[in-house]
């Protein structure tokens, strides 16, 4: 629920629960309880809203707003280049805090957070796969964070392949891990064995 809606709710109810109170207590209900009544239900109304917008808003939803799920997979181990091991795509390359789309020949802040979302299957898209890794200049990065299992009902109806349900990625990683300078990334997906093979086109980019 976003903040503006919150804000307003508590303010009507707070309002309400005032008008009701001072309109019991003033009675017989004259037109002279019916002002104070609403006099106070204002008053109240516009102390819980100085109140509200005083408070931090923890639940505000963060500029990354995407649901994310799935098991945590670890890319630190060596891969071994193999071809059709995985099948895939790449729905969403983007930086954080801003969500600004990378394109190729992009220019990356060492600043910024780089998210890369998408799907992956085995070759035969029949089942999941075991994980994905994003490799950079043909090696994962050691701080990256990946979570492989994401809910894409829309891949197990476009293969009509209940199993591939939870085929959904989503990898982060800190582009301050990344030295200046002009880079290859690459996703792909990795099977039990340690095979991987690319799921998109590298992206080249430059890190400033």
């Amino acid at each position: 629920m976003q903040w503006p809606l919150v804000l307003t709710l508590f303010c009507l109810l707070w309002a309400a629960v005032a008008y009701v109170g001072v309109h019991t207590i003033a009675a017989p209900r004259t037109d002279r309880a019916n002002l104070y009544a609403a006099g106070s239900a204002l008053a109240v109304a516009l102390v819980v809203g100085v109140v509200l917008t005083r408070v931090p808003r923890q639940w505000a939803p963060p500029s990354d707003t995407a649901v994310v799920a799935g098991h945590p997979y670890s890319c630190a181990r060596g891969l071994t280049a193999a071809g059709g091991v995985a099948h895939g795509s790449v729905d969403v390359v983007q930086t954080l805090p801003n969500a600004v789309v990378v394109t190729p020949a992009a220019v990356i802040e060492r600043t910024s957070i780089l998210v890369v979302r998408g799907w992956a299957t085995d070759a035969a898209i029949h089942h999941p796969i075991a994980g994905v890794c994003l490799l950079v200049d043909g090696k994962p990065l050691a701080q990256e964070t990946v979570l492989y299992g994401a809910t894409r009902s829309d891949v197990a109806q476009a293969f009509k392949e209940v199993a591939l349900v939870n085929t959904g990625f989503d990898i982060r990683a800190a582009a301050a891990e990344l030295t200046p300078g002009p880079h290859r990334l690459e996703v792909v997906g990795v099977d039990e064995r340690g095979r991987e093979s690319p799921i998109a086109p590298p992206l080249r980019v430059t890190v400033r």
